[in-house]
């Protein structure tokens, strides 16, 4: 008799496999930039939101994602101050217009503030794995208008093991990209800034 050794089947493996680099190529990677980082230590107010469109509310976002892009800020030379969640939280609850919800913070302290928004939608379980779409929408503005408004919006998948993880699990982790992508975003706003200063 002849003993076959038994392959386990690694199809459901190389799946997800795949779908993981199509979800990175489709979500774009952060291109390697110069980082601006900014002559003397300046504040900037920063507003985190996490938008529940099924319930319809507004929740705040996991501590990883902030203490990533704490340090995102503090490579640029920025000091943030959180604007406390519930001086608009229900502000966001019927406004999910970016530009809208930037303009309705209230910010006294920073001569710049920063909006993240996020979202993690449930898509479907493949090969033993959940697989999340994570939404990400940052938009960035001066104080006194010297610059101009600035907004980028991204699209990622993640994977998570287990089934009780749910959206704030899924954010936190990927919270090192997340704020990378805010990091670009600065970069360039900060860069814009200064040439528009350096004109006037």
């Amino acid at each position: 008799m002849v003993l076959k050794a038994h392959r386990p089947n690694a199809l459901p493996h190389l799946a997800v496999i795949i779908l993981l680099a199509l979800a990175f190529a489709a979500s774009g990677c952060v291109k390697a930039h110069d980082i601006v980082r900014l002559p003397q230590k300046t504040p900037i107010a920063v507003a985190y939101v996490m938008d529940d469109d099924h319930q319809g509310l507004v929740g705040e976002v996991p501590d990883s994602l902030k203490k990533e892009v704490a340090k995102v800020l503090g490579e640029r030379n920025l000091e943030p101050f959180e604007i406390p969640f519930q001086t608009y939280a229900q502000v966001f609850v019927p406004v999910r217009d970016s530009k809208k919800r930037l303009a309705r913070l209230t910010n006294s302290e920073a001569p710049y503030t920063l909006l993240v928004e996020t979202k993690a939608v449930y898509f479907a379980q493949l090969s033993g794995r959940y697989r999340w779409t994570v939404s990400l929408k940052l938009s960035v503005a001066a104080k006194d208008g010297a610059a101009e408004p600035m907004s980028a919006e991204s699209e990622l998948s993640t994977f998570m093991d287990f089934e009780h993880e749910k959206e704030a699990q899924t954010v936190a982790s990927i919270a090192e990209d997340l704020a990378r992508r805010a990091g670009a975003l600065l970069d360039e706003f900060l860069s814009a800034a200064d040439s528009a200063e350096k004109k006037n």
